[in-house]
């Protein structure tokens, strides 16, 4: 070869570099193995030439190279494996590296790879290639810059079935059950490799119908693990997908348990009453379920006891809930988290110590009742509620998820009041007597007096000669002195305690008032 270039050494490892044996001046027998480009034509440069001690057959050596350069897409080659991981084989052929991916080995399903060992001698075809992560800006084409992405799958070993580059996508279709391996694991998430250049993302809660696993992904699950994932939705095609673990779309049953996540508190801003053909629901918290549906969770269901002040403070701290399914609508998921049904103490009994002030033990607080409907009450039961609105004709204290009762202002206090309504605001839990229930058309009529709400202890206030307080206590229990039941004392516009006979007298008058009300209907 005439003239002055740079020569390549190229040894039997396949790898180019420098000549030690070389100094300047020296002759060598070289062979020529290929002129133009190193790589495939991409870019002209000098030849590519073998030097040895003696001369070298140029035919053997050129094809021996010029085969190991020229691999493309659909070439089938004997490979050793290299090593043997939990989703890929590594493998090596003459220059080349590359790699068997675990989606790449069967024609259907994930391939687990335990049969495989070190220097095995494995068939394979090129459906593509991919940059080494040193080369990953680089350009050229090649040994040196490039691993090869190999397929072992029957189907595609035969060399007249055409192959290509998008032989590596997974064909995916929503509701389609598939299989891969977990690349990454997060909080929120993981992340499922499902073929060399198809990744799909598992919401944590579609990873699983046990809370203890959606709270705790990295305990129960390990990156390389083979799964098997139902196609939820499909983000790009071919490319990425979302996948669920726990099967396809479904709705919760009524009288199951799901898993879900409290998206945020919502505190409904109530001021007229729903009309008869309206629902009544005073949703404290909405929690994300699975499949994208969210749950409704009414405040009296919160827990077992309610709670005065911030009923959802204890739920706020819990990144995940068990709850339990009370009804599914057409648009509506009601749940409950009372631990009657979940068996899961989220919001404490009571937030006070232990004991009195006089160093006796508290009692337990007793459960408030669940109120699905009206047919839960009957006249002269006494049940808590939340004020749900205040209007110029009384009040709307919200029993349970569908019902409602109104507190005429007659019943309000036992006492006048100039100003009522600042002692009635909204969402304060009360204590109320139920005077009527009209099943037919589901409404219901309540009493705050005192003296309606706990006869005992109003008849105790008023031998001691205290007066009625304006607002019965919303507490499950009243205590022996009767403290906590007196009024204060700089309420200038409160009258003094009715008698018994006053008392007699204004019922009598509501009851004609009702007679007359039927009559007029």
């Amino acid at each position: 070869v005439a003239g002055t270039f740079p020569v390549y050494g190229i040894c039997d490892s396949g790898q180019m570099g420098s000549l030690p044996t070389m100094r300047p001046g020296s002759m060598v027998n070289a062979t020529v193995l290929r002129h133009g480009s190193i790589l495939r034509g991409a870019m002209d440069g000098h030849p590519i030439v073998e030097v040895t001690a003696a001369t070298i057959s140029s035919t053997a050596s050129a094809s021996k190279y010029q085969g190991q350069f020229d691999l493309k897409i659909g070439d089938i080659i004997t490979a050793v494996v290299q090593s043997v991981q939990r989703t890929q084989l590594n493998v090596k052929c003459g220059l080349w590296k590359g790699r068997v991916h675990g989606s790449m080995v069967l024609d259907e399903g994930f391939s687990t790879l335990e049969g495989f060992s070190v220097g095995e001698v494995v068939k394979a075809r090129v459906v593509g290639f991919r940059k080494k992560p040193s080369k990953s800006q680089s350009s050229k084409l090649g040994p040196a810059c490039d691993l090869l992405e190999l397929t072992m799958r029957p189907s595609l070993l035969d060399p007249a079935v055409a192959i290509s580059s998008k032989d590596m996508c997974a064909d995916l279709s929503v509701g389609q059950e598939v299989s891969g391996a977990i690349a990454k694991i997060q909080e929120s998430g993981m992340v499922v490799q499902l073929s060399p250049s198809t990744r799909g993302w598992v919401p944590c809660l579609l990873a699983s119908q046990d809370i203890e696993v959606v709270k705790d992904l990295f305990s129960h699950f390990t990156e390389g693990d083979v799964v098997k994932c139902t196609v939820m939705k499909q983000f790009r095609k071919g490319l990425d997908a979302s996948l669920s673990l726990i099967g396809q779309y479904h709705q919760p049953k009524p009288g199951s348990f799901v898993v879900g996540s409290p998206l945020t508190k919502h505190h409904q801003q109530h001021g007229r009453p729903e009309t008869k053909s309206s629902k009544s629901s005073a949703v404290v918290l909405l929690v994300s379920l699975p499949f994208g549906q969210t749950g409704r969770v009414d405040i009296t269901d919160l827990s077992d006891v309610f709670v005065d002040d911030n009923p959802i403070k204890g739920v706020q701290d819990f990144s995940f809930l068990k709850c339990y399914v009370l009804a599914v609508g057409k648009d509506r998921i009601d749940l409950s988290l009372r631990k009657s049904r979940t068996g899961v103490e989220l919001i404490p009994a009571s937030q006070d110590g232990d004991t009195t002030s006089d160093g006796a033990a508290k009692l337990e607080p007793a459960p408030d009742p669940e109120i699905a409907s009206v047919g839960d009450l009957h006249p002269g039961q006494v049940v808590r509620g939340y004020v749900k609105a205040v209007t110029d004709q009384g009040s709307y204290v919200h029993l349970g998820r569908n019902v409602d009762g109104r507190v005429k202002i007659t019943y309000l206090t036992d006492g006048f009041v100039k100003d009522f309504k600042s002692l009635h605001p909204v969402g304060k839990l009360v204590k109320a007597k139920v005077l009527k229930v009209d099943y037919a058309s589901r409404k219901v009529e309540l009493s705050l007096r005192l003296s309606h709400v706990d006869p005992e202890a109003a008849k105790k206030l008023r031998k001691s000669g205290g007066r009625l307080l304006l607002l019965p206590q919303a507490s499950n229990s009243c205590t022996s002195d009767g403290e906590s039941l007196e009024s204060s004392s700089e309420d200038e516009d409160a009258e003094p305690m009715r008698s018994e006979s006053e008392e007699e007298e204004e019922e009598e008058r509501e009851k004609e008032t009702v007679k007359v009300e039927k009559r007029v209907k």
